[in-house]
């Protein structure tokens, strides 16, 4: 089974994190706007936060806020939106455990190793076998692999 590198684990960690608090963030504002009377976030784009992974942080908030938990012409998109959600993430667990190589070019723009030098500072790139070499604009170096 490949593993996922430590930079695509902590970028996937750190989306996780900033979509479910604004997520709760925008149930939050809502739920505020709501009691002013103010305008209001659309339910739409509500929806959405929990199509993009923001499922967890708005139940949460639909909790603690006592927001949109009993309308009914909300939730049931809301919760095909978070269905959607987790069957993403679960296609992308059979991938990641089943077929490996559909991910692989995904994965490698993750996978970077820094080579220092006298002169300058290289980047090469692991890739399968076969290649190019390709010189930025700063004298940094990194190799490219066809897959």
């Amino acid at each position: 089974m490949q593993t996922i590198p430590r930079n695509a684990r902590l970028a996937g960690l750190a989306y996780m994190i900033s979509v479910n608090v604004g997520s709760a963030g925008l149930f939050f504002y809502d739920k505020q706007q709501a009691v002013r009377g103010g305008w209001r976030v659309r339910e739409s784009t509500l929806q959405l936060t929990g199509l993009f992974g923001g499922w967890i942080g708005g139940f949460i908030a639909m909790q603690k806020f006592r927001h949109k938990r009993a309308k009914q012409a909300f939730l049931g998109p809301y919760y095909a939106a978070t269905a959607a959600n987790i069957g993403l993430l679960g296609f992308g667990a059979y991938l990641l455990k089943y077929k490996p190589h559909v991910l692989s070019g995904f994965f490698q723009r993750f996978q970077t190793r820094h080579v220092h030098s006298n002169t300058n500072t290289q980047l090469q790139r692991e890739f399968p076998a076969g290649g190019r070499t390709h010189t930025d604009s700063v004298s940094s170096t990194y190799t490219t692999k066809k897959p």
